[in-house]
C-alpha cells in the first residue's frame, strides 16, 4: 500500500483555523548585530531605519500582529530558493509553532 502523495492543492484544501496558545522558538532578538557597526546609539537607529526601508512591507492584514508573528509574511514574493517551509518560487509560506515546549525545542535544536 502506497502512501498518499500531498500536493498544494490538497494541502490547502486541510487547512483549518487553530486557536488557543502554541510555541514558536525564534533566534535571539535581544542583540543588535548593528551596534558593531556604529560609534553611537543615534547611528544605530538610523542604520537599523535603513535596513528597515530595504525590506518588503508588512501586508495590511498582518499589521495588528507583534513583529515576530508578522515577519514571515512580509517576503511574499519569489522565494528563489525554498526551504523546509516552503517551496522555490512563488508560493505560500507555512507557519510552523508548537503545542507543546519540548516539540519547538527540538525543532530549534534540529535546524
Amino acid at each position: 500500500m502506497s502512501l498518499p502523495t500531498w500536493t498544494p492543492g490538497a494541502l490547502s484544501f486541510e487547512a483549518v483555523r487553530l486557536e488557543g496558545k502554541y510555541w514558536r522558538m525564534v533566534e535571539a532578538q535581544h542583540r543588535v548585530s548593528t551596534l558593531k557597526l556604529v560609534d553611537t546609539l543615534d547611528e544605530q537607529s538610523l542604520l537599523e531605519d535603513l535596513v528597515e526601508d530595504t525590506k518588503p512591507h508588512i501586508p495590511l492584514e498582518c499589521r495588528h500582529l507583534h513583529y515576530l508573528l508578522a515577519t514571515p509574511f512580509r517576503y511574499g514574493s519569489v522565494y528563489p530558493y525554498g526551504s523546509r517551509f516552503r517551496r522555490a518560487g512563488k508560493t505560500k509560506g507555512v507557519y510552523y509553532a508548537a503545542e507543546t515546549v519540548l516539540t519547538a525545542v527540538a525543532q530549534m535544536a534540529f535546524y
